[in-house]
């Protein structure tokens, strides 16, 4: 139900690991990573400074209690670019996203859903968050804590019973894939129908980008300005109610 490729690592691991010096000449761009299972979910950074773009990171889980469900970066400074960081799960002292002596960038992006925590950057981190939905807020230009919107979040259900949700912390959990297109009544694109459906409410997180950067290839009408998210700037954007 993405409406991207997906980089599944079915358990196995991290599905992403960023540590052959990556610059942000790297760039990982449209994809789902999904089923990270170790230490670290999602996505590991030592020592890179990779470039993710239009990624959906989501239902990773990290098995250390201090560990990153979605995100990790060390000695690195990655920037991430209307991605969407959504419930992905860590031990009591983890995150979603984990900066360890690290800078990093986020910029139209959704930080949500994430357990225990959204982001944990220590003082010394230079990291710059703007234009970035983050539940609970973050310090930043743009920023908002408002609740995004999914069409369908994912959650972690009970090993024998996807349709019933399950305790987080159950190791035997598994992922029900969800949608994280942005509702609206203007438009929204259902990958399952592959068509155009309008929903009763429209996510704060349409037209809330960077107003210096361009809408790209959203469907109009977008208002003139890019969503935030996987599918901002791209032609699945959920399109703008007129005024």
């Amino acid at each position: 139900t993405a409406g991207w490729p997906v980089i599944d690592a079915q358990g196995r691991g991290v599905v992403v690991n960023c540590t052959g010096w990556e610059n942000r000449d790297t760039v990982l761009c449209g994809l789902v990573i999904t089923g990270g299972r170790g230490r670290f979910g999602g996505i590991m950074c030592v020592d890179s400074s990779p470039t993710i773009a239009n990624c959906l990171i989501v239902g990773n889980r990290s098995a250390d209690t201090s560990g990153a469900g979605g995100v990790y970066c060390k000695r690195s400074n990655a920037a991430f670019i209307n991605c969407t960081i959504a419930d992905n799960w860590a031990g009591e002292l983890g995150a979603g996203i984990i900066l360890s002596g690290s800078g990093a960038t986020l910029s139209n992006c959704i930080v949500w859903g994430n357990e225990p925590s959204q982001i944990q950057a220590t003082d010394s981190d230079q990291f710059i968050v703007s234009y970035t939905a983050v539940a609970g807020g973050w310090p930043g230009t743009g920023n908002s804590s408002a609740d995004p919107g999914f069409a369908l979040p994912g959650y972690w259900a009970a090993p024998a019973d996807s349709s019933t949700a399950w305790w987080l912390a159950d190791p035997a959990t598994i992922w029900t894939d969800g949608d994280y297109h942005l509702m609206s009544q203007a438009g929204r694109w259902d990958p399952i129908s592959e068509t155009w459906i309008q929903d009763t409410t429209t996510s704060p997180c349409i037209d809330a980008g960077d107003p210096s950067t361009s809408a790209g290839q959203e469907p109009m009408p977008n208002g003139g300005r890019i969503n935030l998210g996987a599918y901002g700037g791209t032609n699945q954007a959920s399109m703008s109610p007129q005024e």
